[in-house]
């Protein structure tokens, strides 16, 4: 890509976290809904591994978040993309807010 993104898809939570163990992105956009382990139990198993608790994590998701829910994620998410007919450009602005700021923090 322009910039100079990669990316790697994962089919389920468990392969989503060897994968991200091995090659340890620079972002894991994750699903709260997948086969075998939910996106809660991926965040928070990202983020006790001290190889990958330092990888920022975006949610996207269909589901509503409840009030706990959105509690269990707060401080340990980047943000959360609602999934549907405007996903995409969700994705994008969230992406046009911080890519300047990462791309910022990386310059010497």
């Amino acid at each position: 890509s322009p910039l100079g993104f990669g990316v790697r898809l994962a089919p389920s939570g468990e392969d989503g976290l060897a994968l991200a163990a091995q090659v340890r992105p620079d972002l894991i956009i994750c699903d709260l809904l997948m086969p075998g382990l939910d996106g809660f139990a991926v965040v928070s198993r990202l983020q006790a591994d001290a190889t990958t608790a330092a990888i920022p994590i975006l949610i996207v998701t269909a589901h509503e978040l409840t009030e706990p829910e959105k509690a269990r994620l707060n401080g340990r998410v980047l943000g959360i993309v609602e999934k549907g007919d405007l996903a995409a450009q969700g994705l994008r602005d969230w992406l046009d807010r911080v890519i300047p700021d990462i791309l910022g923090r990386e310059s010497p």
